[in-house]
Formats: structure tokens, sequence, C-alpha cells
């Protein structure tokens, strides 16, 4: 009596990051969810990440692998969260899918950035995949054919947790709220750093008590 069920989470990096940067970098928030989250799975995006804002600006032997979800036509947009026609996305949710079906199922997601854009997507087009999502520093596609899947009129049940950073350049409050609005179920939380996920106490805190109760 009493015994919290350990919860599977699927992980979802941010553009240029690889499954094993993310793992590393959320090692402060795996510790704290030990007790209540039993496995983290992490997965490699497809594609490579080679947008021309990361050079110079990404340490490769530190960080390895740059990848992303995505790609985009730096013609017409300098990020791919400013882009307005992503080409791939399609590869990405088969993988996820096909990830899910091999080491599922899993009972929460977790997105990063250009991940927890595609977290939310694969929630909106999988309505009973997840039972909670974390989504930091997401954001609603801007491309029209996905972008159609967000529905604010008519948000989305499923729980979940949305993580902004008040001084977030790449995907600013706001664009995180209107993510947020296409969830019914949904928890904010603003830190006020940047483009980061936060490791404080407080947030720690608020995330354990967020999977401990199932989202």
């Amino acid at each position: 009596p009493g015994r919290v069920v350990a919860r599977m989470i699927l992980c979802l990096h941010g553009y240029a990051q690889n499954a094993a940067f993310f793992r590393q970098r959320t090692g402060s928030l795996r510790k704290a969810l030990k007790a209540v989250a039993g496995d983290f799975v992490f997965v490699d995006a497809p594609f490579a990440a080679t947008a021309g804002f990361l050079l110079g600006d990404i340490n490769a032997d530190e960080r390895g692998q740059s990848l992303g979800w995505w790609t985009f036509d730096e013609a017409t947009a300098s990020r791919p969260s400013l882009s307005h026609e992503y080409a791939g996305v399609e590869r990405s949710l088969e993988l996820l899918d096909a990830t899910c079906e091999r080491e599922g199922p899993f009972d929460g997601v977790l997105g990063f950035s250009q991940g927890a854009a595609l977290a939310a997507l694969l929630c909106m087009r999988r309505r009973t995949l997840f039972r909670f999502a974390i989504l930091v520093a997401g954001f609603v596609p801007r491309d029209p054919q996905w972008a159609a899947d967000f529905r604010p009129e008519a948000p989305l049940p499923l729980p979940s947790l949305h993580v902004s950073g008040a001084a977030d350049a790449a995907v600013p409050p706001e664009r995180a709220a209107a993510l947020a609005a296409c969830f019914a179920a949904r928890v904010c939380y603003e830190h006020p750093g940047g483009h980061a996920i936060p490791s404080d106490a407080p947030f720690r805190a608020s995330l354990k008590e967020f999977v401990a109760g199932g989202g």
C-alpha cells in the first residue's frame, strides 16, 4: 500500500543535441525523479543538424553528434523553430512509433525545444500513447501541415507540464504559452533563465510532484 509505481519516460533532445548529451544534461532531474520514474529512454534524432548559426557555437568533442528531428531551408529561416516548412517530420514520427513499439509502453514523454515540439505533435496525433508530457521550451510548429494538429479551441486533455525561460530568446515564453494553451490539463512553470532545462531545487520539486501524480 502506498507504493509509487515507477514510470517509463521517453526523452527527446533538442536541435543540435543527441541522446547521450541529453542524458547527461538531465542528470539532476533523473536523480530527483529516482523514486517515481523507473526508466528513461533517450533517442537520437535521424538527421544531421547543419544550420549555419551552429558554426563556432558547438563543441563537437564535448557534445558529440549534432542531430535534429527535422531539417529546414536556411534561405527562409535562421533556426528550425522559426522555419515555416519542415522536412523529415514523418520520418521522425515513424522512428518514435517504432521506439514505442519496441521499448514501450511509456507513461510519459519529456522533450526539449525541437524535441518538445515533436513530443507535443506525437501527443496530438497519438492521443492515448502517453499518460503525461513534460515540454521544456516547446512551441507550436510553424509549418501549417503540422500546426493544424494543435487546436487551442479543443485542447488535448493529456496532463502536461510546460516549462519556459523568462530570458529564452530562442523560444520566448509566449511561444511556450501558445503550446500550453493546446493542452487542457496543463501546469506551467517559468524559470528566470534562458534556453535550457532548469535544475534548481524548486523546479526539481515541481517536476517530481507532477510525475509522482502521473501527470
